[in-house]
């Protein structure tokens, strides 16, 4: 099922503008998407494969995610068919 409950438009306004809170609150929305494609497949010493998050790929995913909210986000294009809440 596709996970309804969104960012809401004035945290991603304020992660915009360097607010750490909101930018926070976007990175754990997203944690688990960030998880899931940080997972790399770890061998131990006998050859068995094992499956682990890289914390420097989850980083390099955070930070790049940071970057596009504040210096790619057009606060002025929304989405066709989307609305601001009054």
């Amino acid at each position: 099922m596709k996970n309804k409950k969104l960012v809401p438009y004035t945290v991603i306004l304020n992660a915009t503008k360097g607010d750490p809170e909101a930018i926070e609150a976007i990175l754990e929305h997203y944690d688990g998407f960030i998880d899931h494609h940080s997972k790399r497949t770890l061998y131990d010493e006998y050859g068995n494969p094992h499956t682990a998050i890289d914390p420097e790929i989850k980083e390099r995913i955070r930070s790049k995610i940071i970057d596009k909210v504040i210096n790619d986000f057009d606060p002025y294009c929304l989405p066709e068919g989307e609305h601001l809440e009054s």
